[in-house]
Protein backbone atom coordinates (compact mmCIF):
# COMPACT_ATOMS: atom_id res chain seq x y z
CA UNK A 1 0.00 0.00 0.00
CA UNK A 2 1.43 3.32 -1.38
CA UNK A 3 2.29 6.41 1.25
CA UNK A 4 -0.15 9.01 0.66
CA UNK A 5 0.56 12.66 0.49
CA UNK A 6 -1.49 14.68 2.93
CA UNK A 7 -2.39 18.64 2.81
CA UNK A 8 -3.56 20.91 5.58
CA UNK A 9 -4.96 24.14 3.76
CA UNK A 10 -5.59 27.26 5.61
CA UNK A 11 -7.52 29.84 3.60
CA UNK A 12 -10.65 29.83 4.58
CA UNK A 13 -12.28 28.15 7.96
CA UNK A 14 -15.36 26.34 6.58
CA UNK A 15 -18.50 26.29 8.15
CA UNK A 16 -18.51 22.65 8.52
CA UNK A 17 -18.99 21.91 12.19
CA UNK A 18 -19.62 18.86 13.76
CA UNK A 19 -22.62 19.59 16.12
CA UNK A 20 -25.34 18.18 18.20
CA UNK A 21 -28.62 19.34 17.22
CA UNK A 22 -31.31 19.33 19.50
CA UNK A 23 -35.02 20.72 19.70
CA UNK A 24 -33.96 22.49 23.49
CA UNK A 25 -30.55 23.09 23.73
CA UNK A 26 -30.13 24.76 27.28
CA UNK A 27 -28.72 22.90 30.10
CA UNK A 28 -32.03 22.92 32.55
CA UNK A 29 -34.36 22.27 29.73
CA UNK A 30 -32.43 19.28 29.06
CA UNK A 31 -33.52 18.32 32.04
CA UNK A 32 -36.96 18.64 32.19
CA UNK A 33 -36.62 17.09 28.27
CA UNK A 34 -35.08 14.13 29.93
CA UNK A 35 -37.50 13.67 33.06
CA UNK A 36 -40.00 14.10 30.37
CA UNK A 37 -39.29 10.58 28.96
CA UNK A 38 -39.64 7.33 30.78
CA UNK A 39 -36.82 5.32 32.05
CA UNK A 40 -34.91 8.18 30.41
CA UNK A 41 -34.25 6.77 27.36
CA UNK A 42 -33.60 9.43 24.49
CA UNK A 43 -33.47 8.75 20.31
CA UNK A 44 -31.23 9.83 18.32
CA UNK A 45 -30.63 9.95 14.88
CA UNK A 46 -27.01 10.44 13.20
CA UNK A 47 -24.65 9.86 9.70
CA UNK A 48 -23.10 7.04 9.35
CA UNK A 49 -19.33 8.85 8.26
CA UNK A 50 -16.22 7.95 9.84
CA UNK A 51 -14.29 9.07 11.74
CA UNK A 52 -17.60 10.87 13.38
CA UNK A 53 -19.66 8.27 13.41
CA UNK A 54 -20.13 4.41 12.07
CA UNK A 55 -21.54 0.93 12.84
CA UNK A 56 -19.83 -1.74 13.70
CA UNK A 57 -22.50 -5.14 14.61
CA UNK A 58 -24.99 -3.45 16.65
CA UNK A 59 -22.81 -0.64 18.05
CA UNK A 60 -22.43 2.40 16.67
CA UNK A 61 -18.59 4.18 17.53
CA UNK A 62 -16.57 7.14 16.20
CA UNK A 63 -15.43 10.57 17.73
CA UNK A 64 -19.01 12.23 17.45
CA UNK A 65 -20.45 9.39 19.63
CA UNK A 66 -17.61 9.29 22.34
CA UNK A 67 -18.83 13.11 22.71
CA UNK A 68 -22.45 11.47 23.13
CA UNK A 69 -21.61 9.34 25.86
CA UNK A 70 -19.95 11.96 28.32
CA UNK A 71 -23.04 14.25 27.49
CA UNK A 72 -25.22 11.00 28.59
CA UNK A 73 -23.22 10.38 31.59
CA UNK A 74 -23.11 14.12 32.54
CA UNK A 75 -26.97 14.65 32.53
CA UNK A 76 -27.23 10.82 33.49
CA UNK A 77 -29.73 9.54 30.65
CA UNK A 78 -29.33 6.45 27.63
CA UNK A 79 -29.92 7.06 24.24
CA UNK A 80 -30.25 4.43 21.52
CA UNK A 81 -29.28 5.35 17.84
CA UNK A 82 -30.94 4.98 14.59
CA UNK A 83 -29.90 6.46 10.55
CA UNK A 84 -32.68 8.55 9.24
CA UNK A 85 -34.10 6.61 6.86
CA UNK A 86 -33.02 8.61 3.49
CA UNK A 87 -29.47 8.79 4.68
CA UNK A 88 -29.19 12.31 4.60
CA UNK A 89 -28.21 15.46 6.87
CA UNK A 90 -31.23 17.44 5.79
CA UNK A 91 -32.52 20.67 4.15
CA UNK A 92 -35.28 22.28 4.11
CA UNK A 93 -37.10 21.94 0.61
CA UNK A 94 -39.22 25.03 -0.87
CA UNK A 95 -42.94 23.89 0.32
CA UNK A 96 -41.31 23.76 3.68
CA UNK A 97 -40.97 19.83 4.24
CA UNK A 98 -37.76 18.77 5.85
CA UNK A 99 -35.99 15.92 5.10
CA UNK A 100 -32.88 14.12 6.57
CA UNK A 101 -32.22 13.25 10.18
CA UNK A 102 -33.00 17.37 11.13
CA UNK A 103 -36.34 16.63 9.72
CA UNK A 104 -36.46 13.49 11.90
CA UNK A 105 -35.87 15.91 14.97
CA UNK A 106 -38.31 18.40 13.17
CA UNK A 107 -41.12 15.41 13.31
CA UNK A 108 -40.66 14.83 16.84
CA UNK A 109 -39.04 10.90 15.50
CA UNK A 110 -36.04 11.58 17.13
CA UNK A 111 -34.95 13.52 20.21
CA UNK A 112 -31.85 14.38 19.02
CA UNK A 113 -29.44 14.37 15.87
CA UNK A 114 -25.75 14.37 15.93
CA UNK A 115 -22.86 14.27 13.28
CA UNK A 116 -20.46 16.24 11.51
CA UNK A 117 -23.64 18.80 10.88
CA UNK A 118 -23.14 22.38 9.18
CA UNK A 119 -24.79 25.44 10.64
CA UNK A 120 -26.88 26.90 8.23
CA UNK A 121 -29.16 30.21 8.31
CA UNK A 122 -31.89 27.95 6.68
CA UNK A 123 -31.75 25.12 9.55
CA UNK A 124 -31.17 28.51 12.40
CA UNK A 125 -34.94 28.93 11.36
CA UNK A 126 -36.39 25.60 12.44
CA UNK A 127 -33.69 24.02 15.15
CA UNK A 128 -31.72 24.89 17.70
CA UNK A 129 -27.79 24.38 18.01
CA UNK A 130 -25.46 23.69 20.71
CA UNK A 131 -22.56 25.37 20.40
CA UNK A 132 -20.31 24.01 17.57
CA UNK A 133 -17.13 22.02 19.62
CA UNK A 134 -14.65 22.03 16.51
CA UNK A 135 -14.92 24.47 13.73
CA UNK A 136 -12.87 22.11 10.87
CA UNK A 137 -10.80 23.84 8.18
CA UNK A 138 -11.36 22.01 4.96
CA UNK A 139 -8.32 19.66 4.17
CA UNK A 140 -7.72 17.46 0.80
CA UNK A 141 -5.93 13.90 0.34
CA UNK A 142 -3.91 12.55 -2.66
CA UNK A 143 -0.95 10.84 -3.71
CA UNK A 144 2.54 11.57 -3.17
CA UNK A 145 3.52 11.09 -6.74
CA UNK A 146 0.80 13.90 -8.03
CA UNK A 147 2.60 16.23 -4.90
CA UNK A 148 5.85 15.61 -5.75
CA UNK A 149 4.62 15.90 -9.86
CA UNK A 150 3.26 19.30 -9.13
CA UNK A 151 5.87 20.56 -6.88
CA UNK A 152 8.33 19.71 -9.31
CA UNK A 153 6.44 22.19 -11.94
CA UNK A 154 6.30 24.85 -9.41
CA UNK A 155 8.91 27.15 -7.11
CA UNK A 156 6.95 25.44 -4.12
CA UNK A 157 9.89 22.65 -3.75
CA UNK A 158 12.14 25.18 -2.41
CA UNK A 159 9.63 26.73 0.17
CA UNK A 160 7.48 23.37 1.65
CA UNK A 161 6.91 19.84 0.81
CA UNK A 162 3.17 20.69 0.73
CA UNK A 163 0.92 22.39 -1.27
CA UNK A 164 -1.23 24.83 0.12
CA UNK A 165 -5.28 24.11 -1.64
CA UNK A 166 -4.38 27.89 -3.09
CA UNK A 167 -1.63 26.28 -5.33
CA UNK A 168 -3.02 22.72 -5.82
CA UNK A 169 -5.79 24.39 -7.52
CA UNK A 170 -3.60 27.35 -9.42
CA UNK A 171 -1.45 24.11 -10.68
CA UNK A 172 -4.96 22.85 -11.75
CA UNK A 173 -6.04 26.13 -13.47
CA UNK A 174 -2.36 25.99 -15.24
CA UNK A 175 -2.31 22.35 -16.64
CA UNK A 176 -6.01 22.77 -17.68
CA UNK A 177 -4.36 25.84 -20.07
CA UNK A 178 -1.51 24.47 -21.19
CA UNK A 179 -1.50 23.02 -24.87
CA UNK A 180 -2.09 19.19 -24.63
CA UNK A 181 1.37 18.60 -26.68
CA UNK A 182 3.44 20.49 -23.91
CA UNK A 183 1.72 19.38 -20.91
CA UNK A 184 4.42 17.50 -18.81
CA UNK A 185 1.73 15.96 -16.51
CA UNK A 186 -1.21 13.41 -16.99
CA UNK A 187 -3.93 15.86 -17.42
CA UNK A 188 -6.37 17.97 -15.03
CA UNK A 189 -6.82 17.25 -10.86
CA UNK A 190 -9.81 15.52 -10.51
CA UNK A 191 -11.17 17.38 -7.22
CA UNK A 192 -14.37 15.09 -5.61
CA UNK A 193 -16.06 15.42 -2.47
CA UNK A 194 -18.42 13.12 -0.25
CA UNK A 195 -22.28 14.43 -1.62
CA UNK A 196 -23.44 15.31 1.51
CA UNK A 197 -20.46 18.02 1.78
CA UNK A 198 -21.10 19.20 -2.06
CA UNK A 199 -23.84 21.60 -0.95
CA UNK A 200 -21.45 23.56 1.20
CA UNK A 201 -18.83 24.48 -1.98
CA UNK A 202 -22.23 25.24 -3.93
CA UNK A 203 -22.61 28.33 -1.30
CA UNK A 204 -19.18 28.95 -0.61
CA UNK A 205 -17.95 32.96 -1.29
CA UNK A 206 -14.42 31.97 -1.04
CA UNK A 207 -12.92 32.41 -4.35
CA UNK A 208 -11.05 28.91 -4.04
CA UNK A 209 -13.64 26.90 -2.85
CA UNK A 210 -15.82 28.34 -6.09
CA UNK A 211 -12.97 27.14 -8.20
CA UNK A 212 -13.45 23.84 -6.98
CA UNK A 213 -16.93 23.68 -7.21
CA UNK A 214 -16.97 24.92 -10.65
CA UNK A 215 -14.34 22.30 -11.70
CA UNK A 216 -16.64 19.32 -9.92
CA UNK A 217 -19.64 20.85 -11.88
CA UNK A 218 -17.51 21.03 -15.46
CA UNK A 219 -16.57 17.18 -15.22
CA UNK A 220 -19.01 15.40 -17.07
CA UNK A 221 -18.02 12.44 -14.94
CA UNK A 222 -19.65 13.13 -11.64
CA UNK A 223 -18.05 9.70 -9.86
CA UNK A 224 -15.78 12.09 -8.38
CA UNK A 225 -18.93 12.42 -5.74
CA UNK A 226 -18.65 9.44 -3.59
CA UNK A 227 -21.50 8.54 -0.41
CA UNK A 228 -18.73 7.96 2.35
CA UNK A 229 -15.09 9.35 3.35
CA UNK A 230 -14.32 5.34 2.68
CA UNK A 231 -14.77 5.68 -1.23
CA UNK A 232 -13.41 8.83 -1.40
CA UNK A 233 -9.74 7.57 0.22
CA UNK A 234 -10.32 4.35 -1.69
CA UNK A 235 -10.86 6.52 -5.11
CA UNK A 236 -7.09 8.35 -4.01
CA UNK A 237 -5.53 5.30 -4.03
CA UNK A 238 -6.99 3.95 -7.27
CA UNK A 239 -7.00 7.46 -9.18
CA UNK A 240 -3.19 9.12 -9.20
CA UNK A 241 -5.10 12.73 -10.32
CA UNK A 242 -7.63 12.73 -7.44
CA UNK A 243 -8.05 15.28 -4.56
CA UNK A 244 -10.47 14.47 -2.39
CA UNK A 245 -11.48 16.89 -0.38
CA UNK A 246 -12.08 16.31 3.70
CA UNK A 247 -12.37 17.64 6.99
CA UNK A 248 -9.06 18.62 8.81
CA UNK A 249 -10.07 16.21 11.46
CA UNK A 250 -10.81 13.27 9.32
CA UNK A 251 -7.13 14.27 7.49
CA UNK A 252 -5.45 13.76 10.55
CA UNK A 253 -6.96 10.71 11.41
CA UNK A 254 -6.31 9.26 8.28
CA UNK A 255 -2.65 10.15 8.27
CA UNK A 256 -2.08 8.52 11.08
CA UNK A 257 -3.74 5.42 9.94
CA UNK A 258 -2.23 5.07 7.44
CA UNK A 259 0.87 6.56 7.63
CA UNK A 260 4.42 5.95 9.81
CA UNK A 261 6.03 9.32 8.66
CA UNK A 262 5.98 12.62 10.95
CA UNK A 263 2.62 14.80 10.34
CA UNK A 264 3.18 17.55 7.94
CA UNK A 265 3.97 21.09 9.49
CA UNK A 266 1.75 22.87 10.02
CA UNK A 267 1.79 26.25 8.23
Amino acid sequence: MSLHSYFRYHHWSCMMMICLLVMIILPNKHERLILAKPSNLLKGVIIRNWPYADQFGQQYKGFAVDLLDLIAERLRFEYCLHQPNDGKYGSVNPDGTVTGMIGEVYTNEADFATGDLEVTESRRKYFDFTEPFIENQLSAIIRRDLNSELLSQSNQQNRTKYMSLQDLVQANNEIKTTDPQQQQSNGPIIFGVVLNSFDYLSRSQNPTARQIYESIMNNQDKSSLVNTANEGVDLVYRNPRYAFLVSFLFFIIIYHYYCTAHTPSIY
